[in-house]
């Protein structure tokens, strides 16, 4: 009796809700679609909670970005990363001095769920382990977090570190859209780290995730990916990546009772998602936008904005979808140069059956290259008038320095004995075969005479001999 009155104190509260079709133990969850970031299911989904060690997902996610795939680069483990260890964390046994490879660090981070190896993340992202805090915090607000704060990469426990359901699944579904995090976090092997410059052995990581693991009674094949974390002030929590039939969805339970509990609690959700949600497409009409766009100072004209014809939402049986609302999310202009990502929010009232839930997607711009070569063309035609006004310029002021250069050379004295040019030797042979040499010395004004010199076979060298011309 106490079971089932415990079991239908947990029921009620999530009916009541209208939000929270399934049991579960946890105080919160959501479960997103991947693509869209709609809203399937959720309970409690915005109540500030600790993340535990799923708050590694940011600094994974981070590291992914900044490489770009590059995993090669050299880390070199700092007394700042073994002193920002609590007694207990899990960690690899890294060493000051050690020379560890990125990819390792990344592995390490989300398969073993390594303190210190997110520490080394951090510096890496950030410079130091407070630059990559810095660099966390300011990627949620560039998400449009409000309900996270992180104080540490590791996800130890701390007053400032927390986050709700909501937030981790955009926090997930960023860091699946940087090159390689998806390896890394769907990643079903154990991974082997080879010896460095102090650890003369190797070192193994792989995941604790029950739901991936065929031996266990909670395996899901359509459970590809995820990241655990448990503290005293957390409880469980747990990230998870699904898809079945082309459907991908992000789950997130936080604060469970027990790891069996949250394994419970997300196998429910990922069964009844994919057994009652169905992708069907959902016409849009071509809703259209305007918004006014500015270069060098001035506005040029307009753009337009499109919607797609159609989008696909995943449904629960029942839903109709003809209660849409649509919203274009843009600023309040475009300035040629800067980041430009129009979408529309579409949004689904769930009417009791599933989430009411936004689905954000992609605008379609046009008109902006007939704008861009339009405004070009202007632009062209005043700059090739202003090339013609300063060409007409600077042959005027050669003209006037060629005038002034000869009207100087006309009036400069000319100096007697003035070497124009190269001396010439002129060579004349006598009858008796000896020949006589003069130099002529072009000058300006009254020359000097030419020197003679006369050359015989006896006292100087003959000049050769050779056939007359």
């Amino acid at each position: 009796m106490l079971a089932a009155a415990l079991a239908l104190g947990l029921a009620v509260p999530a009916a009541a809700e209208g939000a929270s079709p399934v049991a579960t133990d946890c105080e919160a969850y959501i479960v997103t679609e991947r693509g869209t970031g709609q809203v399937l299911i959720e309970k409690n989904a915005d109540e500030v909670l600790y993340p535990a060690s799923i708050t590694k997902i940011m600094i994974l996610g981070l590291a992914c970005e900044k490489a770009q795939g590059n995993w090669d680069t050299m880390l070199t483990v700092t007394e700042d990363e073994m002193n920002a260890m609590e007694n207990g964390a899990a960690h690899i046994a890294l060493r000051p001095g050690e020379e560890v490879r990125l990819e390792d660090m990344l592995y390490a981070t989300c398969l073993s769920s390594a303190c210190d190896a997110a520490n080394m993340l951090a510096t890496y992202v950030g410079g130091s382990i407070e630059g990559g805090v810095q660099a966390m915090n300011d990627k949620a607000q560039q998400l449009g977090l409000t309900d996270t704060h992180f104080s540490n990469p590791t996800g130890l426990h701390n007053e400032q570190l927390y986050t709700t359901a909501r937030d981790m699944a955009v926090i997930t579904r960023w860091a699946m859209q940087q090159p390689g995090f998806e390896t890394v976090f769907c990643y079903e092997d154990t991974w082997t780290m080879k010896p460095t410059n102090i650890q003369p052995k190797e070192r193994y990581f792989s995941h604790s995730d029950y739901t991936r693991w065929e031996s266990y009674q909670v395996y899901r094949p359509y459970m590809k990916g995820s990241k655990s974390g448990w503290h005293d002030q957390a409880l469980y929590t747990q990230v998870n990546y699904a898809e079945q039939d082309g459907v991908e969805l992000i789950l997130v339970v936080l604060h469970a009772n027990s790891r069996n509990l949250k394994f419970d609690d997300l196998v429910n959700l990922g069964d009844y998602c994919f057994s009652n949600f169905h992708r069907r497409s959902v016409s849009l009409q071509n809703r259209q936008a305007q918004i006014p766009v500015w270069g060098g100072g001035e506005k040029l004209g307009n753009i337009t904005l499109t919607s797609p014809e159609t989008v696909d939402l995943l449904l629960a049986d029942g839903v109709s979808p003809d209660a849409l609302q649509t919203e274009f999310t843009l600023p309040e202009y475009y300035v040629l140069g800067t980041p430009f990502t129009p979408t529309l929010a579409v949004t689904l009232q769930g009417q009791g059956l599933q989430s009411d839930s936004t689905a954000t997607i992609p605008a379609r711009v046009s008109g902006l290259d007939t704008l861009l070569a339009a405004n070009t063309y202007n632009r062209l035609l005043n700059d090739s008038h202003r090339q013609k006004l300063g060409s007409w310029f600077a042959v005027a002021v050669v003209a006037a320095l060629v005038a002034l250069i000869l009207f100087r050379l006309r009036r400069a004295p000319v100096k007697p004995g003035l070497v124009q040019s190269q001396p010439i030797i002129l060579a004349t042979r006598r009858p008796d075969g000896t020949y006589e040499s003069r130099t002529l010395r072009p000058t300006v004004g009254k020359a000097k005479p030419a020197s003679t010199a006369r050359r015989s076979s006896g006292g100087h060298t003959p000049l050769p001999r050779g056939p007359r011309k």
